[in-house]
């Protein structure tokens, strides 16, 4: 029963623990968005880290896609007075770019106002003679914005070898960064379906948009020069990691004017990707990242950094989603349960040293891996793991103090009661062998007492006789167990034994009996009415205490033969006669009580006998403590 008892509290403690804990991480999880502070966490490793290398000193990385970008004084001389430049601008770009031997033309234009005849035509007719041009398309805007981009640039979309969508604003970050990419979009009916950086990949190695295969946790895509495929992997919301080259001007970039003008030496783009994008500040074409911080990345140069990973192969792979997330809570629960089973002291060294440990570990996975783990999301299931075990030790202590006080503030002195709260520890509620001191008291002659008084005349008595007896109880540390009609059970030494417990249990008897004198010379000056005599026995040993009773009423009390001895005792002490076995007399100070053998005295249901001795009062010359 004592091992199923302590089992059913280590249980609930376990179900309290594992519950506060799953609780906590999934609301910060919900919080933060599926990763605490992962925004922060990303920017930091690449300030630390810095932008994507290979392992060669000459990195192939960053050399094969240059920017032409329509800046500030190409707006300025070729626009003249209208509100954009003519599609004729763009139609001579195509056609430089492709004189001067550039492999793939990406237009990373938006068309979103009618042109001319003339305009139309020319930009036609130099993408169907370049036969190298890829386009962009904005899908997910709003339906209004996607008819006009197929509107607006249906005159030469036949002749394009591609087109993929631009949506960055889609994938902003919370702060407003672009830090992952959509590259497929996998559901409605859609005239395109991949990235523009992924339409120009596609494009540049022979390729077709639908030989890109999404898996919901990858795309795949054709490798350039082998027959094996390359994985790009997508978080839990189906987005990829941007592999940062820089900030904005990490591409080699050039003014489309400048181009133009002839200002360019052709090897600049022979055999690259050229892509053609705004730069200038008023085309509002740029954004934040993390090596942009001001927002001045042009998008088109976005474009090119995850077209240069395409190309080089080179993908960061985040550790996210339900697999981790589960992970997250069965690291938080592990760690609580560690701090609740040993200490919060323990529990927090323990987490610490786990935690430190991250921090070479995340930044060498992250440069040399390509795998970004968000060390915050680690050391906040470390924190929350270490506030659940304190919140499951708080709950389990209060309800302890609160299942303690309930149980022992009618019962204890309110010192002891302090004890108590102090050290719970002490009370085995579950059940627990433990050595005490049982001392029981009873009325003689009290039933001569109800058939002469009036029962709420005795039942006043009564209670008056149990507040004195009770308070010496309490006044030397002792516990009353029980009312039994018009006896008493109380005990010492549980659930705090202090060594003394034999010296107080026959202190308070003997008060009792003082007490109780004075008492019987208070009651109406009729002493053949009154509690005159009452019978003590006492005796100590091993007991087991702890919670007795059924489902719906249970009491905290000590059972065993100590306490059928002390009850056979006090059945043979007499009138106003305290009686203690041997036990109790040889833990007693030397000298302090005056004591007189009874010799063996046979105990019912006892097959041995019991040295009794009889307490006749205290020595007044000895030290009381």
């Amino acid at each position: 029963m004592i091992q199923t008892a302590n089992f059913a509290r280590k249980y609930q403690k376990l179900i309290l623990t594992v519950f506060l804990s799953l609780i906590i991480t999934s609301s910060a999880l919900i919080l933060f968005g599926g990763g605490i502070l992962s925004a922060w966490s990303l920017d930091w490793l690449w300030s630390i880290i810095g932008p994507l290398k290979t392992s060669n000193e000459e990195s192939v990385i960053g050399k094969q896609v240059v920017i032409i970008g329509v800046d500030e004084k190409t707006l300025f001389k070729l626009r003249g007075d209208k509100s954009r430049l003519s599609r004729e601008v763009y139609a001579r770009l195509i056609q430089k770019l492709s004189e001067m031997g550039a492999r793939r033309i990406g237009l990373d234009i938006t068309f979103d106002e009618a042109g001319n005849e003339l305009e139309d035509k020319a930009l036609f007719d130099s993408a169907k003679k370049a036969d190298r041009v890829v386009t962009n398309c904005y899908l997910a805007n709003s339906e209004d914005f996607t008819k006009i981009w197929i509107s607006g640039r249906s005159f030469f979309r036949k002749v394009a070898k591609a087109e993929g969508f631009a949506d960055f604003p889609l994938d902003f970050d919370r702060d407003h960064f672009i830090r992952r990419v959509r590259l497929y979009y996998p559901r409605g009916e859609l005239p395109c379906r991949i990235a523009f950086s992924v339409a120009l990949y596609l494009s540049d190695i022979g390729a077709r948009p639908e030989d890109a295969v999404y898996d919901g946790s990858a795309v795949e895509l054709p490798a350039p020069i082998s027959s094996e495929r390359i994985r790009i992997p997508l978080d839990y919301r189906g987005l990829a990691l941007v592999g940062f080259l820089g900030g904005a001007g990490s591409l080699e970039t050039f003014s489309a004017l400048d181009l133009l003008e002839d200002r360019i030496p052709i090897e600049k783009i022979r055999d690259k990707i050229a892509l053609i994008g705004g730069t200038a500040a008023e085309l509002r074409d740029s954004f934040h990242t993390p090596f942009a911080r001001k927002g001045e990345m042009p998008g088109v140069e976005l474009h090119g950094h995850l077209l240069e990973c395409l190309l080089a192969g080179k993908f960061i792979r985040e550790i996210t989603g339900p697999y981790w997330w589960l992970s997250l809570i069965l690291m938080t629960v592990t760690f609580s349960l560690i701090t609740v089973y040993t200490s919060p002291l323990k529990g927090a060294i323990f987490s610490i040293s786990f935690s430190f440990l991250q921090f070479p570990l995340v930044p060498y996975m992250f440069a040399s891996q390509g795998i970004f783990i968000n060390p915050f999301d680690i050391w906040g299931c470390v924190a929350l793991s270490w506030i659940s075990a304190i919140l499951s030790n708080d709950i389990i202590l209060r309800r302890e103090k609160s299942t303690i006080t309930k149980l022992f503030r009618q019962y204890v002195s309110p010192n002891l009661l302090r004890e108590l709260l102090e050290n719970p520890e002490s009370i085995a509620l579950g059940g627990a062998k433990r050595e005490a001191v049982v001392l029981f008291a009873d009325i003689r002659g009290f039933t001569s007492v109800c058939e002469e008084r009036p029962p709420e005349e005795v039942i006043n008595l009564l209670n008056k006789y149990f507040n004195i007896v009770s308070q010496k109880i309490f006044e030397n540390g002792g516990v009353v167990d029980k009312y039994i009609g018009d006896g008493m059970m109380a005990f010492f030494g549980i659930p705090i034994y202090h060594g003394n417990e034999a010296e107080n249990s026959v202190r308070s008897a003997i008060q009792m009996l003082s007490e109780l004198r004075k008492f019987n010379a208070g009651i109406d000056g009729k002493e053949e009415f009154s509690f005159k005599n009452i019978g003590i026995g006492i005796h100590g040993g091993v007991v087991v205490v702890g919670n007795v009773g059924s489902d719906k009423h249970q009491e905290y009390t000590i059972l065993g033969d100590t306490v059928n001895v002390a009850s056979r005792l006090e059945a043979l002490s007499q009138k106003d006669e305290i009686l203690i076995s041997s036990w109790i007399k040889e833990r007693l100070p030397e000298g302090k009580f005056k004591l007189k053998s009874m010799g063996d005295v046979k105990v019912k249901g006892r097959k041995s006998h019991v040295h009794g001795y009889q307490v006749l009062g205290e020595n007044i010359n000895t030290n009381i403590t």
